[in-house]
């Protein structure tokens, strides 16, 4: 088949030689931006025909056109073979230089080329072949599409800019290729891969007939850096996709040039992408690949800010840095902010996954302790956290390959690059061990009758201890608990759940007034190895028990709240053997920040309370939570 020429004289520095029967230039003037309508896919001889008439002004071109869609067998009425193939091919390229040589309606813009690219998928569905690789729409962007046929010579495919290109080796095709190469955003980055990646990214795509292409020999390819960085030239590399997974990315062999890049001027953050600097005059680039002095791909150097590769497949291309491993998974809030691993219970955690230099990484496969969340654009993967009961942990986990490798040589082989993280793990623990109002209790209810040895069902010198077990006295029940009043705010926030009764006696006695007995057992982290905060709201008087070991006056261990009036409650210090409290309930009334000296071995646990109310109201209820403050 004769392959018309101009499409390659717009991106191919080596095809120029051909003939064409088309204008080899094409219009520079400013070009509107303007919003591409949605997509229009049809597979009918009727809606091509219709989009043919849209996309070419009346006359020899769109009868041209037309006569050439004619002439393709539609799959569906017979075996299409190649001959289906070769005359989609044709119109295909011929569509192709038409546009770029500014003939169609709307010339140019960026409405006319989306059409273009809508009547090229068209066109295969008729015929029956793959569809094509290409954007859903250009909006504006960086944007090649070229065709390259087996007899072509070596062909060089370059976008507007110059800033992304590939070049094909004559045979390098077994059939004919549509090639594209598209402007990826900067955010999210799309390689799949722990290392440093840095825009610009493209996308590069070839479809053949049956699919995606495979080319028979290496191409090379090749990108600008949007940037200037602070990398040697010498430790980058381009990388691409080569499959749906994290980690499979693939560094190429480093080529001494890339035909057809010029980044001269990027370097300062000059096009981030979009259009850039070059939008207004999109092709005028093609002008100066007529010039003989610029048809020699071994004239064209690889200059700082490229970098190219050998490859025989596409998917989407970047700058990597190989010695840029490992990343870094963290905790952070929903923001991206760094945040604590400590939670106060059930609810939405988060962690972030990010290169070396910080930058976000998205599609890491992140393992909440079984349940698999990939990271979004901004490197965040959000998990919900439902079972975060007291005392529970949370592991979050991301692939991690262990001895990555340092910078390779530019001549390696094609390779696939480890997955590195450092932390490749975090834990998330519940602060609060036992929440207020929390229900498990047992309690006994034992008015002025203090735990003595002559109170067998809470005998004095065990009650409190791990190896005392309740017998059928004592009741099961949450907290909090008490005996409302009129006047504390408490028993409407925070209402009661089990009765205590009030009674009549004296501050700190617990011969006189209602006492209150109270068992929970609690969980710390396994291997912690903090302090222990328990935190009370009590009306009146209050003595605490960890473990079998009585806190209440240890030195250094209690700290009250400021209040001083009856309405928030106020402390009268110790008054052994308790805590002396008078005036309403509040929560954070006191603190109690006990040692892990103070707790017994290992991650089991038991919370006792004596509770002794001296008249009016009574309330009692405990919150105990890793002390996290240093």
């Amino acid at each position: 088949m004769r392959r018309s020429a101009l499409s390659a004289v717009l991106a191919a520095t080596l095809s120029l030689f051909a003939c064409s029967d088309q204008p080899t230039e094409a219009p520079t003037g400013t070009l509107p931006i303007t919003r591409s309508p949605a997509s229009l896919v049809v597979c009918t001889a009727a809606g091509i025909q219709a989009q043919i008439d849209a996309l070419f002004p009346a006359g020899g071109l769109r009868t041209s056109a037309q006569a050439q869609f004619s002439s393709i067998p539609k799959a569906v009425d017979k075996a299409t073979g190649t001959a289906a193939r070769d005359k989609t091919i044709a119109i295909v390229d011929f569509l192709l230089t038409t546009y770029y040589a500014g003939q169609l309606t709307g010339g140019l813009s960026t409405a006319t080329f989306d059409q273009v690219l809508d009547l090229i998928k068209s066109l295969y569905c008729f015929a029956g072949l793959a569809s094509p690789d290409l954007p859903s729409t250009t909006g504006g962007s960086d944007v090649v599409v070229v065709l390259v046929s087996p007899g072509d010579p070596t062909t060089t495919v370059v976008t507007p800019s110059e800033h992304a290109a590939v070049t094909i080796p004559k045979g390098g095709v077994s059939q004919p290729t549509l090639v594209a190469i598209s402007l990826l955003p900067d955010d999210p980055p799309p390689l799949r891969t722990s290392l440093d990646q840095y825009p610009l990214f493209y996308h590069f795509s070839g479809t053949t007939a049956t699919g995606p292409v495979t080319f028979t020999l290496d191409v090379t390819a090749g990108v600008c850096l949007r940037d200037n960085i602070a990398v040697p030239d010498a430790n980058l590399r381009l990388a691409h996709n080569v499959g749906p997974l994290f980690g499979d990315v693939e560094i190429l062999p480093r080529p001494a040039s890339v035909p057809g890049l010029d980044c001269t001027d990027l370097g300062s953050g000059g096009l981030s992408g979009s259009m850039g600097s070059w939008g207004e005059n999109r092709f005028a680039w093609a002008k100066k690949l007529l010039l003989p002095a610029e048809l020699h791909a071994a004239s064209v150097a690889l200059v700082t800010l490229g970098v190219g590769g050998t490859t025989k497949k596409f998917s989407e291309f970047g700058v990597v840095e190989p010695g840029s491993n490992p990343g870094k998974l963290s905790i952070v809030t929903q923001s991206g902010a760094p945040a604590s691993g400590n939670v106060s219970g059930s609810g939405t955690v988060y962690v972030k996954a990010a290169s070396g230099n910080g930058t976000p990484i998205r599609d890491v496969p992140v393992d909440f302790d079984g349940t698999i969340v990939l990271t979004n654009g901004s490197g965040i993967a959000a998990f919900e956290w439902t079972e975060a009961e007291p005392g529970a942990s949370l592991r979050a986990t991301v692939p991690n390959e262990a001895s990555c490798p340092a910078i390779p040589p530019e001549a390696t082989p094609a390779y696939r690059p480890r997955v590195c993280f450092t932390p490749s793990s975090v834990t998330f623990t519940t602060n609060s061990l036992v929440d207020y109002g929390s229900g498990g209790y047992s309690f006994i209810l034992i008015g002025s009758n203090a735990p003595s040895d002559v109170t067998p069902t809470y005998p004095g010198e065990s009650w409190f201890s791990r190896s005392f077990s309740p017998g059928g006295a004592w009741g099961t029940g949450p907290a909090p608990f008490g005996y409302s009043a009129a006047g504390c705010s408490i028993y409407t926030s925070h209402p009661v759940a089990t009765p205590w009764a009030a009674a009549a006696g004296s501050q700190a006695d617990p011969s006189t007034g209602s006492g209150l007995l109270l068992r929970k057992e609690f969980k710390t982290p396994t291997g912690f190895n903090g302090n222990v905060s328990v935190n009370i709201a009590i009306d009146n008087d209050i003595r605490v028990y960890l473990d079998g070991h009585d806190v209440t006056n240890a030195e250094g261990v209690f700290s009250a709240s400021t209040n001083t009036d009856a309405v928030n409650g106020f402390w009268f210090g110790y008054v052994a053997p308790f805590q002396a409290h008078g005036g309403c309930a509040q929560q954070g009334d006191g603190t109690f920040t006990v040692p892990r000296s103070h707790l017994d071995v290992g991650d089991q646990h038991l919370l006792a309370v004596y509770a002794h109310d001296w008249g009016g109201a009574s309330y009692a209820d405990v919150q105990v939570k890793l002390d996290v403050s240093d």
